[in-house]
């Protein structure tokens, strides 16, 4: 079985454009044995004698068969997502045009015959030149969001550090209170959103000793079964967590929470037309 291609920091994205330009020539060649198979199996049913007996629909087989290139088609997009971008989340790009370019849309046929080969190289010719600034306003807003940014919203400045208070909720039923799905999910956003965005406004951070302090923090988490308490505090990326009923608090150092604020007010304008960033004090 063809495994897919994977991507890591130290590849250029020469590197990883003849990577995946080869898988998906590989995954052309298969998707061409593939109908070969197919009918060759229907056709020794047929002419089988007991072929009458299996319970087998070549009408249901066929359909099946037809839907490979569309999702051939996602796999690609996918990964060219993934390979080019620039944080380790792939850039989103939108599948429906690429859908009515090679399949059609009601009785309109596919302007192009499709190929793996043709997505890869078509998607990427339109992508790559732009796929940085597409991955940092995807971190940028990830940011915003998981931390519930409001526009000319000040956090409070306590030890020189910025204050980010996100709300949270505990559940009671079990006796003493811990933080709901819904919470727990929040912090587990909030960590993810950090590791994606402090490499990018601090270059001496490193993303494997951030993600392994993630990983830390979590178990800690786990480990006290999700009940918060001033007493615990959580280290991540220099930002203290800080857990109470009510509410998580993140305390980022003044530096940090300017580098940013930065970020975000330059990468996530379209959300911050509506909402916010970090405001430093």
């Amino acid at each position: 079985m063809t495994s897919k291609p994977s991507f890591h920091a130290n590849q250029s994205s020469q590197e990883r454009y003849d990577l995946l330009r080869a898988h998906a020539a590989t995954m052309d060649d298969a998707s061409a044995q593939l109908v070969g198979i197919v009918a060759g199996f229907s056709a020794a049913v047929a002419d089988n004698p007991c072929g009458m007996h299996l319970r087998y629909s070549y009408t249901e087989l066929d359909g099946n068969l037809r839907g490979v290139p569309e999702a051939l088609l996602l796999e690609m997009v996918t990964l060219v997502g993934a390979a080019l971008s620039a944080t380790g989340t792939p850039v989103r790009i939108q599948l429906e045009p690429y859908r009515k370019l090679y399949f059609g849309e009601g009785r309109r046929r596919g302007a192009v015959p499709f190929s793996c080969v043709d997505v890869v190289e078509r998607v990427w010719g339109e992508f790559a030149h732009r796929a940085r600034g597409i991955s940092l306003s995807q971190a940028a807003q990830r940011f915003a969001k998981a931390f519930w940014l409001r526009r000319n919203q000040t956090g409070a400045s306590v030890s020189n550090c910025i204050v980010l208070q996100c709300g949270a909720s505990v559940d009671r039923f079990w006796g003493a209170p811990r933080y709901g799905h819904t919470t727990r999910d929040g912090i587990r956003d909030r960590f993810a959103a950090l590791a994606e965005c402090l490499p990018l406004v601090d270059a001496t951070v490193d993303k494997a000793a951030l993600e392994e302090e993630i990983r830390v923090a979590l178990d800690e988490l786990e480990r006290c079964n999700w009940m918060p308490s001033p007493d615990i505090r959580l280290q991540v990326g220099g930002i203290g967590v800080r857990l109470f009923q009510t509410s998580v608090k993140y305390h980022v150092p003044v530096p940090l929470a300017e580098a940013l604020n930065l970020f975000v007010s330059e990468h996530a304008a379209g959300y911050l037309a509506g909402d916010g960033y970090v405001a430093a004090a």
